[in-house]
């Protein structure tokens, strides 16, 4: 089979197992075939978004409904808009994805649970062997943002596939890395819903129907 695959991955937390703000860690892989282009949907967001003066920096979905950061001078609705694009986005484009949650406070240690994401890994390209196996290259795509994820890439998926190459890249350059971030926001929010915890900004930024409908479609991307 000629198939090139496209690893995007991004993380939603740290690993300061103590930290009140921060009770989980979530990994996301979305995964790509290279065969199905998606330039127009890219086209299309980029448009929009310009449009919006919301165009000059990769779109980071958390801040973006904390209004924080580089949003903290945009209004709820220019906010809402521009994360309801990445949404369209990320509903439009031929993807899969693969999304590790883990609450911190199971875990004893920082060790602990870097291992039981690398068994996590390992389990998820194990399972799945047959189809990665027969893909000429996958590329995977990070931003290096922590150390701890690198080498979990780095050896849990070279240890077991031999089409691996690794490449360190920004957000900026590759839509497909902001749907990994907005994925793995969902993720959080999903849990956090379930939880009834909340924050004040995030109920007031999406409705309790708007974030059932994301979570409901999200859902049948995932990867089978």
């Amino acid at each position: 089979m000629y198939m090139e695959l496209g690893f995007f991955v991004d993380e939603s937390g740290d690993f300061d197992l103590k930290s009140q703000h921060s009770p989980y860690y979530i990994v996301t892989l979305v995964i790509h075939d290279k065969r199905n282009i998606i330039d127009k949907e890219v086209e299309l967001l980029d448009k929009h978004l310009f449009e919006r003066n919301m165009n000059e920096c990769a779109i980071h979905s958390a801040p973006l409904i904390r209004n924080e950061s580089v949003y903290k001078n945009n209004t709820i609705e220019e906010r809402r808009a521009c994360f309801f694009q990445m949404y369209n986005f990320t509903r439009q484009v031929p993807i899969t994805y693969k999304t590790f949650s883990y609450e911190k406070k199971k875990f004893k240690d920082k060790d602990s649970i870097i291992s039981q994401m690398a068994r996590d890994l390992a389990s998820f390209i194990d399972a799945n062997y047959d189809f990665f196996s027969e893909c000429k290259e996958i590329k995977v795509y990070y931003d290096n943002g922590q150390i701890e994820i690198s080498t979990i890439l780095n050896v849990g998926l070279n240890c077991i596939l031999n089409n691996i190459v690794l490449k360190k890249v920004f957000p900026d350059d590759y839509k497909l890395l902001q749907v990994a971030d907005f994925i793995c926001t969902m993720e959080l929010l999903k849990i956090k819903n379930n939880n009834n915890i909340l924050s004040k900004s995030e109920k007031n930024f999406l409705k309790k129907k708007e974030l059932k409908t994301i979570i409901k479609t999200l859902e049948t991307k995932r990867f089978k």
